[in-house]
């Protein structure tokens, strides 16, 4: 009987110390998937702060754009009621001089 118990004994403790490395072993498996995903969550707050940044300054030069597309606007008005100015004196004048010949 203390033959079998033996065996049997020995069966378990090497039973029980594989399920313990297997479970160890698991523990060390998340542990790594743990430190990744706060790797992962670390790289995606920095993305994300990047991003946020990157929005402001594009925010800025729109305005920029903005405001020069808006000054620019005015300028060529201006130009065109002048050039329109000129195409009315000239014409005035041309007329003017037509009717003198």
């Amino acid at each position: 009987m203390k033959f079998c118990n033996t065996y049997y004994i020995d069966d378990v403790c090497f039973v029980t110390k594989w399920q313990i490395l297997a479970l160890e072993n698991r523990v060390l498996e998340l542990e790594n998937l743990l430190e990744k995903g706060r790797r992962s969550e670390t790289e995606v707050k920095e993305r994300h702060s990047q991003l946020q940044r990157e929005i402001k300054e594009l925010t800025n030069e729109y305005i920029v754009l903005k405001s020069n597309h808006l000054s620019l606007t005015q300028d060529y008005q201006q130009e065109v009621m002048s050039w329109l100015q000129i195409q009315n004196i000239r014409g005035s004048f041309i007329q003017g001089f037509s009717s003198v010949v």
